[in-house]
C-alpha cells in the first residue's frame, strides 16, 4: 500500500516537471528567437498604413503559452481520478498564465506595447 502510493506520488512529480520544463524550453527558445540575433523580429514594422490583426508580441509570447497549456492538459487529462484531473488542468492553466508573464518580461523593449 505504502509502494502503491509512493509511486502515485512519483508519477504526480514526473508530470509536474514535464510540464515545467516543457514550458521553460518553449519559452526559452520564445525568447532566443526575439532577442538581438534571433531570426523573427517581434517589432511592427513602422511603414504598416492599419495595425496587425494579432500583435507580434503576442504571437511570440502566447506561442509558448499555448504550448504549454497543451502539454499540461495532455497530462492532466491522464490522471484517474476527476478531482486530479481538474487540479491538473487548473494547474497547466497556471503554468501557462506563467509562461505567458515570463516571455512578455524577457522580450525586447522594443517588442512590447
Amino acid at each position: 500500500m505504502i509502494k502503491r502510493r509512493l509511486r502515485r506520488l512519483a508519477r504526480v512529480v514526473a508530470r509536474v516537471l514535464i510540464i515545467l520544463a516543457v514550458a521553460a524550453a518553449a519559452g526559452a527558445v520564445a525568447v532566443f528567437l526575439t532577442s538581438q540575433g534571433g531570426s523573427f523580429s517581434c517589432v511592427a514594422p513602422p511603414s504598416t498604413a492599419r495595425p496587425e490583426p494579432i500583435p507580434r508580441w503576442l504571437i511570440a509570447a502566447g506561442a509558448p503559452a499555448l504550448i504549454a497549456a497543451l502539454v499540461g492538459a495532455y497530462s492532466a487529462l491522464g490522471a484517474e481520478n476527476v478531482r486530479w484531473r481538474l487540479v491538473g488542468l487548473l494547474f497547466a492553466l497556471a503554468v501557462a498564465a506563467g509562461t505567458f508573464y515570463g516571455v512578455y518580461l524577457l522580450l525586447p523593449i522594443n517588442c512590447r506595447p
